[in-house]
């Protein structure tokens, strides 16, 4: 077991390799929190996220909404010829916002699942990823195994959160993973599964949290792509910006800045 993981030692264990890439050409952006709406106008891509899920979308000390998923939708939107517009909302609200035409794309880590494919329109997938539990100090968890019966702070509506009811596990739900692992915290709760970049950033930030990670992994390859209504007219076009941004390099540079490795699918 291991306090924190390393970007490193990720990087050894998932088998993906980095790459000294071509740098991407990102355009602006309306930042901040935008009211929901039916529909987007002309011209403008609206994207729903949490915009509190660090490193992938998040606020930074000035208030500007950036990030991985960020950097990576001003790529699309740049290529599709739109200007982006954003809006946040909860994880376990965010995917509904599709049918309500609140937004017309969702970049918020959304891990490709054989459900949300029947739901939604999926994106290529733009990146992989690696599940892992989160403890406290001194916990007697070692493995998925032994959380059978324990109370595990999760959204309720994520692929996490599936992992852990398939596993035993009775669900206190948490709005989002900053959430989550203060529950494990503060006592409120024994577990936490997520991925591995979410808790290294966290444990870089919070360094004397009382929480490690288990090295186990939960998923080996978990793939993560943007969500669409089903049937949206704008899926072949994200899906081509997606795949041109695989081809020359941009999303491995969006990678390797802001995760420092590489985590584009590699299949």
């Amino acid at each position: 077991m291991s306090r924190s993981i390393s970007r490193r030692s990720i990087l050894a264990t998932s088998g993906i390799s980095a790459a000294a890439l071509a740098l991407a050409a990102c355009g602006s952006s309306d930042d901040g929190k935008q009211a929901g709406g039916s529909g987007s106008a002309e011209g403008v891509l609206k994207v729903g996220v949490e915009g509190v899920y660090k490193p992938y979308n998040f606020h930074d000390d000035s208030g500007k909404l950036v990030g991985f998923e960020i950097d990576i939708v001003e790529a699309i939107a740049e290529k599709i010829g739109k200007k982006t517009q954003y809006v946040e909302a909860k994880w376990d609200s965010l995917l509904a916002g599709l049918d309500a035409e609140q937004y017309d794309l969702v970049m918020n880590n959304v891990a490709v699942t054989d459900e949300r494919k029947k739901a939604f329109d999926l994106t290529v997938p733009y990146a992989q990823t690696q599940g892992r539990l989160g403890v406290p100090e001194g916990s007697d968890i070692t493995s998925l195994a032994d959380v059978k019966g324990r109370r595990a702070a999760q959204t309720t509506t994520s692929n996490w959160g599936q992992v852990m009811t398939d596993a035993g596990a009775e669900i206190v739900a948490s709005p989002g993973f900053a959430e989550s692992v203060e529950l494990v915290s503060t006592g409120r709760a024994d577990v936490t599964a997520n991925e591995v970049v979410a808790f290294d950033t966290y444990l870089e930030e919070h360094p004397d949290a009382p929480i490690k990670v288990l090295d186990e992994k939960l998923e080996t390859e978990v793939l993560i792509a943007g969500a669409l209504k089903k049937g949206s007219p704008l899926t072949e076009k994200i899906n081509k910006a997606i795949t041109e941004l695989h081809d020359d390099g941009t999303i491995a540079k969006i990678d390797k800045d802001w995760l420092g490795l590489d985590l584009t699918p590699k299949n």
